[in-house]
């Protein structure tokens, strides 16, 4: 059974939707450790568990240096995925001068090529 385009957008949405609600739990849960954390490091507890002033500074801080990290980490990926192949080890191979393995796979990856467009 294939999907018709709109279904495959749909199943886009609601992924992406899905990431956002995993991605927001994960901060929230880094947001808590860092801060129980900075408790035990400034060692009140059990006498203080809540105090919203660190509490809000460990936020602030955590929220600032995920942002500062994915702001970087965008900009390193808008250079395209030549730059994403690259940091994974990958090598670019060229059909006239490629060795033998690295013809291999370039067959490999136009017979998928040829199979992909002809269903």
């Amino acid at each position: 059974m294939s999907m018709n385009f709109f279904e495959h957008q749909d199943r886009a949405r609601q992924n992406t939707q899905q990431l956002i609600g995993l991605f927001s739990l994960a901060i929230a849960v880094m947001i808590m450790a860092i801060y129980i954390a900075t408790l035990f490091l400034f060692r009140m507890t059990p006498r203080v568990w809540w105090h919203p002033g660190l509490f809000l500074y460990v936020a602030g801080i955590t929220i600032i240096a995920i942002a500062v990290g994915s702001l970087y980490k965008i900009a390193c990926l808008r250079q395209g995925g030549s730059v994403i192949a690259q940091e994974l080890g990958g090598r670019l191979l060229v059909a006239e001068i490629a060795d033998e393995q690295g013809q291999q796979l370039l067959n490999i990856v136009e017979e998928m090529a040829i199979a992909k467009g002809g269903s």
